[in-house]
């Protein structure tokens, strides 16, 4: 991170990643310029190969992640030791902050692709949190309403036909993807498909239909999305504000 000025003072995220809480496009309705220098001294840089392990389930809590690049999935494991998908973290988003006041993780992150994260110690974040009551407030606030949107996708999953389900998922996965770069694809149909309640066979399908369509395209492990439009339609979308899904 780094502090720029450009006639009025501005502070303005190296890494580019405007949707992370802690960059200055999200900071700046947050806090104030100290607060957020005193951030972002207390911010390391990290970088994840494919298979690495953000936290483990279950560990101690030690760090707090916002990713800057890459794909990671973060899941639990079942009773019967099979592990879970719960959702994929991409770019922007934190992983932890939702269960700061945990002592111990209840998930297991792990990257898919090389992941690059701003990461800060949980006790440090804590208090600035603690030293700030009004930057507390908004955070949860602005917390609250992720997790308002969350349920909200849950709710819709539980509701929506297959073809919906396949294309919802890969509409979610839009902040993943660089200006032509496609989307990385690391997970395989039957991770998908555990993820959204179907079969291997089911998500296959779904996938072929929409590639003879040209909706998406599928190259070197990339996935490309190649008409937004169309997905939001099969996702029963229509009429809702973009990006809402």
């Amino acid at each position: 991170m780094k502090r720029q000025a450009t006639g009025s003072e501005r502070l303005e995220c190296a890494c580019r990643m405007h949707r992370c809480m802690l960059c200055g496009a999200r900071m700046a309705a947050l806090a104030g310029p100290q607060l957020i220098c005193e951030i972002r001294g207390l911010i390391q840089k990290r970088h994840f190969e494919p298979g690495e392990y953000l936290c483990l389930e279950g560990e101690r809590r030690g760090l707090l992640h916002f990713l800057t690049e890459g794909m990671a999935k973060v899941t639990v494991t079942l009773p019967d030791g099979r592990e879970q998908i719960l959702r994929l973290a991409l770019p922007g988003q934190p992983i932890g902050l939702e269960t700061l006041e945990d002592e111990t993780s209840p998930y297991a992150v792990q990257a898919l692709t090389p992941v690059a994260t701003c990461t800060i110690r949980v006790p440090e974040i804590r208090e600035v949190l603690q030293s700030s009551p009004d930057l507390a407030v908004r955070v949860i606030r602005a917390l609250n309403e992720e997790l308002a949107h969350a349920r909200v996708l849950v709710r819709d999953l539980g509701l929506m036909r297959a073809g919906e389900r396949v294309a919802s998922f890969l509409l979610s996965l839009l902040p993943a993807a660089g200006a032509g770069e496609g989307i990385p694809m690391p997970l395989s149909r039957a991770e998908i498909a555990e993820m959204l309640g179907l079969t291997p066979e089911t998500v296959s399908r779904h996938m072929a239909r929409l590639k003879r369509e040209r909706v998406i395209r599928e190259a070197r492990g990339r996935l490309h999305l190649l008409d937004t439009a169309r997905l939001r339609a099969l996702a029963g979308l229509e009429g809702r504000r973009a990006g809402a899904h």
